[in-house]
């Protein structure tokens, strides 16, 4: 059986003749990578997220078990957000189309992206974090302080929400500049 290191190795020979054959597929290769990679970090961030809501509905199960029916409002208004913001992130174009065919980004640029994907996985551990304070809090059915963090968790979705627009924006300002 073949070792996957003889794979790779046998698949990277086979894609650098292709390289060499082929004018303009290299760079291709590299914007439909890159296009990969985009999805890839959009699908985890909107299961990380779908994730956070599943937990935070049994925080709202354990609300309603205690009938707190304004507790109960705003944390439906945060699950509607939560569902806002996967859907918008599972369903977001995909930066670097490869029908760009003279498609540039200088070093700058692509580490402005990175910013943005740091501060986007730093956001949903803040919302993760948050959530989890929410359950202990229902847990201990402290009901005086939930809107405190309910109110948290929702500035976190928003700022959450911002920086993904703004980095969707800043990758379609990119191609069409670039």
């Amino acid at each position: 059986m073949e070792g996957i290191r003889d794979k790779v190795e046998r698949e990277r020979t086979l894609l650098k003749k292709i390289e060499l054959a082929i004018p303009g597929f290299r760079g291709y290769r590299k914007r439909e990578d890159a296009r990969n990679a985009d999805k890839i970090l959009r699908d985890q961030l909107a299961d990380k997220l779908h994730h956070i809501r599943d937990e935070f509905e049994n925080v709202r199960k354990t609300i309603a078990n205690a009938m707190e029916l304004e507790l109960m409002g705003e944390s439906g208004k945060i699950i509607n957000l939560m569902y806002e913001i996967e859907g918008k992130i599972r369903h977001a174009e995909g930066g670097y189309s490869p029908l760009v065919s003279d498609f540039k980004i200088d070093v700058d640029e692509i580490y402005k992206i990175y910013e943005w994907d740091l501060a986007l996985l730093d956001r949903i551990k803040s919302i993760g974090d948050k959530v989890q304070e929410a359950h202990s809090m229902a847990m201990q059915k402290n009901w005086a302080n939930m809107m405190d963090i309910f109110m948290e968790i929702e500035n976190e979705l928003l700022e959450f929400r911002k920086i993904f627009d703004e980095r969707v924006y800043a990758i379609a300002n990119i191609l069409v500049e670039g």
